[in-house]
């Protein structure tokens, strides 16, 4: 038992420094994490003014993208049209965003009680120069 009671104990000790440690290394990279935000908000703000999707520079590459999300706002009427058009392709335990951006480009609107949401992040890519 005493063996079992110096595991448990060593256990704890370990799971606490390792919760410091994790605690201290996220505080150390906040400053870094925050700037980084900035410059992405930044670099989409100018993408839309310019019009641009997508900006090459020698330092490296800066490019935006879509990320679409479809949640379902009023489950009966989703659930009733799936049943009515036998759709069970947009049946998960969560809608599919595949099948449902595919009805959308198909039939020009949303089915019943979906929201489509839509972000447009910014990704870096490393140029040859910065290597």
């Amino acid at each position: 038992m005493d063996n079992l009671n110096a595991v448990v104990e060593e256990y704890i000790k370990l799971r606490d420094m390792l919760e410091r440690m994790n605690a201290a290394h996220k505080a150390r990279t906040e400053k870094v994490r925050k700037t980084l935000s900035e410059f992405e908000a930044y670099l989409l703000k100018k993408f839309n003014e310019m019009g641009v999707d997508r900006v090459g520079s020698p330092a490296g590459t800066a490019y935006r993208t879509t990320v679409s999300s479809a949640t379902v706002k009023d489950w009966p009427a989703f659930l009733d049209y799936v049943v009515e058009r036998k759709a069970w392709d947009m049946l998960e335990k969560r809608c599919s965003k595949t099948a449902v951006l595919a009805h959308l480009e198909d039939e020009g609107a949303l089915p019943p009680g979906i929201d489509l949401y839509r972000q447009h992040t910014i990704n870096i890519r490393r140029g040859k120069a910065s290597a």
